[in-house]
């Protein structure tokens, strides 16, 4: 698989300009040095809504073309649908607006060493990236030529800007409205030997890329094609946008279309008061167990994928911990797409566990957080309790590791009875199994459930079991009916709800658990996207705070949201962090 693009960068980007194409927008972005980073294939991430927005996800967006040395500086073009609310609200900003954006992001298309015969094949708005493409080929002394097609001839894009790119251009419309009626790949077998065609370049729809993929397959043609799937994050830590690829073997890989695409080779196949407020030093450590951490802020098991796609935007030994994506015994690819719903102030994921099983995972991930002298924590998952037996035993011998985070509570494994977070006695044997596998040494730190109607005594279950601390909370098992299909949207039909939304739950969830044990450490999460959220959470009695979604909208939130928390500790006069520790639960007279 390959890794995030080593160009992306954050950076606050300004409208240079935003101009209206027919039923789309044309968009103007000042990204400075970047350009000469871009790509054609290449795609950024934008944050939408604004401020106060409950949109938490990023959107991503094909570039369209990029200009190094334009009048503003370097520039990015983009052409967007105003469809959905996040797109509809780029659409709206004008000249001077400020936006969040991460790019260069994604796989570019290869260009030719030398001129050849090249077709480029676009659906709609999603040829749009084919336009600057063009231009590089023609650069490079290619023929270039073009097929444009859509349903109808409003939303074929700017077919004048085409013809002047290309040699030749022909549209194809569904319904005859401009050009020829028919498919748009319906005369690519017919071109591909009048024209000598050694390359094709595709973006659009996926039923077009694979129709193109069975015109070209047993030829001698390279079809390269930018695939269009859902993002949420856009940088490869929530692997909501995968897409199922065979090799030639056969063999089925779970790939994400924002790391390991969007441009894959065409033969994949789809398949408080009285505190002194002076300025002080602050002792900002905590423990889980017997293991210390310098903060108490970590990722959230399964939101951050192994800590490698993070580390290009930060020094990921700088926060607490690496809660790595929850492991199994064998490589699993997970539930089908699509895997992901935005919901007022969330969202509901659906991934299912997908990873490459626990000897591949030792193999690869844990030795680069070695190498970056991050602190790890290893979330393992399984389906059966001789499978947590075995995964604890494999992790006997591994060195750099700080604790282990046990995972019973995923909501998206297929049965919903092997959710063993959800009974007692499941949840013992399970905690019990570790313990006497791993011995006394490494903290075992149990995730569990909220749909459950006594939360306390399973925590105090697993505890009596042997759990040195407790992560509090997993997502919360949720559904989204799509409108126009009359069914679940996801593709497993239910999915976990994380975000802004589930915060509520997940303070009251620690503040219960804390009352009751409050030794027992509780690495508190659910919808922290700020340091006064991550306060709150301590306050009610987290030792430490995992932040997941948040990260999907800023790769960077976790040393955003620990600054903040540091600073709002020293500034109600905490000496350390130890202190802050379920405040909430003081003397009503304190």
């Amino acid at each position: 698989m390959a890794g995030i693009n080593k160009n992306a960068a954050q950076i606050r980007a300004n409208v240079v300009s935003n101009k209206r194409v027919g039923q789309y927008h044309q968009l103007i972005i000042n990204i400075g040095d970047l350009a000469q980073t871009c790509r054609p294939g290449n795609f950024v991430a934008i944050n939408v809504g604004g401020e106060n927005s409950r949109m938490v996800l990023r959107r991503a967006f094909a570039i369209s073309r990029v200009s190094a040395n334009s009048v503003s500086g370097g520039t990015m073009e983009l052409i967007v649908a105003p469809h959905g609310q996040g797109s509809k609200w780029l659409c709206a900003q004008g000249e001077g607006a400020i936006l969040d954006i991460v790019v260069p992001l994604g796989t570019a298309f290869g260009i030719p060493t030398e001129p050849v015969q090249v077709l480029l094949v676009g659906g709609g708005y999603g040829s749009a990236p084919l336009f600057g493409l063009a231009e590089v080929l023609n650069a490079k002394g290619c023929r270039v030529d073009m097929l444009l097609g859509a349903s109808t001839a409003s939303k074929i894009y700017a077919p004048m800007e085409g013809k002047r790119a290309v040699n030749s251009l022909r549209i194809y419309t569904e319904d005859g409205s401009m050009g020829q009626t028919g498919r748009v790949t319906e005369p690519i077998a017919g071109l591909i030997q009048d024209l000598n065609i050694a390359v094709i370049y595709s973006c659009g729809p996926m039923a077009m890329l694979s129709a193109i993929d069975e015109i070209t397959r047993g030829t001698d043609v390279v079809h390269q094609c930018a695939v269009e799937e859902s993002m949420a994050c856009g940088i490869g830590i929530c692997m909501t946008c995968v897409l199922p690829v065979a090799d030639a073997d056969g063999n089925i890989s779970m790939l994400r279309s924002c790391i390991d695409g969007p441009v894959m080779d065409g033969s994949f196949r789809s398949v408080g008061q009285g505190r002194k407020s002076a300025m002080t030093a602050l002792d900002f450590s905590t423990t889980l167990g017997n293991a210390w951490f310098p903060a108490p802020t970590f990722t959230a098991s399964g939101c951050a994928s192994s800590g490698r796609e993070l580390s290009q935007f930060f020094d990921i030994k700088t926060m607490g911990g690496v809660v790595t994506k929850s492991v199994m015994l064998k490589a699993r690819n997970g539930r089908a797409t699509p895997r992901m719903a935005e919901t007022p102030s969330g969202m509901l994921n659906s991934i299912g566990l997908q990873g490459p099983g626990i000897d591949a995972f030792l193999a690869k991930d844990v030795p680069f957080l070695v190498e970056q002298k991050a602190r790890i924590i290893i979330s393992i998952a399984g389906e059966t309790v001789e499978e947590y037996s075995t995964l604890a035993r494999k992790l006997r011998s591994v060195s750099g590791i700080s604790a282990i985070e046990v995972n019973i509570s995923c909501p998206n494994v297929e049965n919903r009875g092997l959710v063993f977070a959800c009974d007692p006695e499941a949840s013992r044997r399970v905690i019990d199994g570790v313990r006497r596998t791993i011995g006394g040494e490494l903290p075992i730190i149990a995730k569990l459930s909220p749909d459950v109607t006594d939360l306390v005594s399973i925590a105090k279950g697993v505890v009596d079991a042997g759990a040195d601390g407790l992560a509090l909370i997993n997502t919360v098992l949720g559904m989204v009916i799509n409108l126009d299909t009359m069914r679940p949207h996801l593709g497993g039909k239910t999915g976990g709800l994380s975000g802004p939304a589930i915060k509520p739950i997940a303070v009251r969830a620690v503040y219960q658990v804390h009352a009751e044990m409050p030794q027992v450490p509780i690495l508190g999460m659910g919808g922290i996207s700020s340091g006064r959220d991550a306060l709150e959470m301590i306050a009610a009695g987290a030792s430490g705070v995992s932040i997941g979604t948040a990260s999907f909208g800023n790769p960077t939130a976790i040393m955003s949201i620990q600054n903040e928390l540091k600073d709002l500790l020293i500034a109600k006069g905490f000496t350390s962090l130890r202190q802050a520790i379920g405040f909430a639960h003081r003397p009503e007279s304190e």
